[in-house]
């Protein structure tokens, strides 16, 4: 049996990395067309899932429709050079619709195929995905050992009644099976079949990993879970839904074994862990560092991990092994919002302590900031300006709060009648679908773009009025010719910022 795993493409408008939160985050795009701009995000439980069918004799090919920028009609013509009998698609939430209408027409180019979805949407809401449309089959939870038992079972002829962490079509029914358990020894899993990816065209800006250098120039990047699961269970988190809320690591050499063979093999020259919670297990961090040093490794990497998990000793190491960029989640520099929120672990005072470790080290912060949570004031996103500013990040990412199925907040939000919508192409981060009697969703899209803007606009202008003093005309000259670039935009945004501030921001 042939057997296809077809990371999807971004339909147009927007580019969905499909792993972020697990439910997949969509960003807005010029593109009128399917296709991918920019780095893509690689599939690597795809590629875990493609080394275990290929052991046990299956044919197997992953087709990256997003790396390989690929609109509907070569998308097609690939598939059906291919003739699966099998294709295994991660389904994404703010995509949901147009994932569901391209496996429509590869059913109409494969009229025999089998439809396999998974990801967070196909474990919380199952027979909203198989109902909905093409899709035969959803594996609720991991991918890896779900697809193996379905396939084996496939070959074997057997009813799928038999495959944990499934749910199917039936004639007139879904069939829905008790869950599979979570991989809890990671290190059982073979090495990706990275030679079933287009692995040169795993390309991101080269200031991602050398922040010294820049220049536009775009270096090798690979992603590597090292990790799974968080046990926090924020109520605003959907990572417990997509990856667990067991905890569980690879052991610290069959990690860098992977770094190893990326960077020998093919190139690699940045590694971003997509782990939820990097250090999670701080001395199994520490070990990975001290594997990474050891084999002098010339890698440079990236990370996501709570403040509370951050220690000093760990910093340094992590600095001295590579790291060049860790994200945090901060969410919010009201302290009253935090609690509320029930953020477990998280403090402001943790918070401002890793930033100063962390600044102190030499490794940058990205620090991530969410709008709209429950209770949110003007008032509150002030106290998120000050906040920011004592950090000092190098960077922020600034999200509005989304209620995902499954999460508490979406419980809540259905409760009270804050949504606004139930559209999953709105559900991408960027666009509000709560809206509070005291924080409407316009306010959230305000406080959201001042955040972003108002760092990047006064810096502007003070280096506008800093090369006019200086007699540097030439320089003033060119930050002024970036705003008449897109004009209308920057009007936008100045025209945001002026009333943010006439509310005392």
């Amino acid at each position: 049996m042939r057997v296809l795993f077809l990371n999807l493409p971004s339909p147009p408008g927007v580019n969905v990395a499909r792993d972020f939160l697990g439910y997949g985050v969509a960003t807005p795009s010029k593109r009128f067309r399917y296709g991918h701009d920019g780095h893509v995000v690689p599939p690597i439980f795809e590629a875990y899932s493609a080394a275990l069918l290929r052991m046990e004799g299956f044919d197997v090919e992953i087709l990256d429709g997003q790396v390989r920028d690929l609109d509907v009609d070569p998308l097609l013509h690939e598939v059906a050079n291919i003739q699966p009998d099998v294709v295994v698609s991660r389904i994404s939430l703010p995509s949901f619709r147009q994932d569901l209408g391209l496996l429509a027409k590869v059913r109409e180019m494969v009229p025999n195929v089998l439809l396999v979805g998974w990801g967070t949407l196909c474990t919380v809401k199952p027979r909203e995905a198989l109902s909905c449309g093409p899709l035969d089959v959803a594996i609720r939870g991991e991918l890896e050992l779900s697809i193996l038992k379905l396939m084996k079972q496939l070959r074997a002829g057997k009813p799928l009644d038999g495959v944990e962490g499934i749910s199917a079509k039936q004639h007139d029914r879904i069939l829905v099976n008790p869950p599979h358990p979570p991989i809890k020894d990671l290190d059982v899993l073979p090495t990706p079949a990275y030679d079933l990816l287009d692995m040169g065209r795993y390309l991101i800006k080269e200031e991602r990993f050398f922040p010294e250098g820049g220049g536009g120039r775009l270096t090798r990047f690979f992603s590597i879970y090292s990790s799974r699961g968080c046990p926090f269970n924020c109520m605003y988190c959907p990572y417990s839904l997509g990856f667990g809320s067991l905890w569980r690591g690879m052991s610290p050499r069959r990690t860098v074994d992977e770094i190893e063979r990326l960077v020998e093999e093919y190139g690699v020259q940045g590694i971003w862990f997509r782990d939820q919670v990097f250090s999670m297990d701080i001395p199994r961090a520490m070990k990975i560092c001290d594997e990474l040093i050891r084999r002098r490794l010339e890698v440079r990497w990236t990370c996501e991990t709570r403040a509370d998990r951050l220690s000093r000793t760990l910093v340094r190491k992590m600095k001295e092994a590579g790291c060049v960029w860790i994200n945090l989640g901060v969410e919010t520099g009201d302290p009253k919002l935090l609690r509320r929120v029930g953020k477990r672990g998280g403090s402001l005072k943790t918070i401002e302590k890793a930033f100063k470790i962390t600044r102190e080290v030499g490794i940058r912060r990205r620090a991530f900031i969410l709008i709209g949570l429950p209770g949110e004031t003007w008032q509150s996103i002030k106290r998120t300006r000050r906040f920011i500013e004592k950090i000092s990040p190098d960077a922020i990412t600034v999200d509005i709060v989304t209620p995902y199925p499954g999460t508490q907040l979406y419980e809540m939000a259905k409760r009270h009648g804050w949504l606004v919508t139930e559209d999953w192409s709105q559900y991408t981060t960027v666009d509000p679908v709560m809206s509070y009697e005291n924080f409407t969703a316009e306010e959230m899209k305000m406080a959201r773009r001042y955040l972003l803007d108002r760092g990047r606009i006064e810096e502007k202008v003070q280096r506008i009025i800093s090369a006019l003093k200086g007699g540097r005309f030439g320089d003033a000259m060119a930050e002024i010719r970036t705003v008449f670039l897109e004009p209308s935009e920057s009007l936008w945004r100045l025209y945001n910022l002026v009333r943010c501030r006439l509310r005392g921001l």
